[in-house]
């Protein structure tokens, strides 16, 4: 819940690449196994077809977190704009006193506002 007006800043992994990246766009009922020494992602799509996935990428460890996709920031920015958020920015300038420096040109933080409610007072 953010109050008319509030701003929302937001920082997740994301790539450079031009749009995300989903790993398995048919993700529907899977399951993540061991199998001699690596993990396995098996999944049965809606229209039934089973799919096996080999090479998965962790985030905290084998078997920890699966990546599922990579987002990129122009999708990042345009999910923001569709659910109505106003004034989107992305953050490329380091703000040293803050801590918030990054030496790659993505992963940035974003912020964005939600508009003002005209006739409704702020709290």
């Amino acid at each position: 819940m953010l109050k008319p007006g509030g701003v929302f800043v937001l920082t997740v992994p994301y790539g450079a690449q031009r749009e995300t990246v989903e790993h398995f766009p048919e993700l529907n009922e899977f399951s993540i196994v061991e199998s001699d020494g690596s993990f396995v992602l098996r999944n049965k799509t809606r229209t039934g077809v089973v799919q096996e996935f080999n090479d998965l990428v962790f985030h905290g460890g084998p078997g920890a977190t699966l990546e599922i996709r990579v987002f990129s920031e122009n999708a990042l920015v345009q999910h923001l704009k569709d659910a109505g958020f106003v004034d989107i920015k992305v953050h490329r300038a380091a703000d040293l006193v803050h801590g918030i420096w990054w030496p790659q040109p993505w992963s940035l933080p974003l912020s964005a506002r939600r508009p003002e409610v005209r006739g409704e007072p702020l709290p």
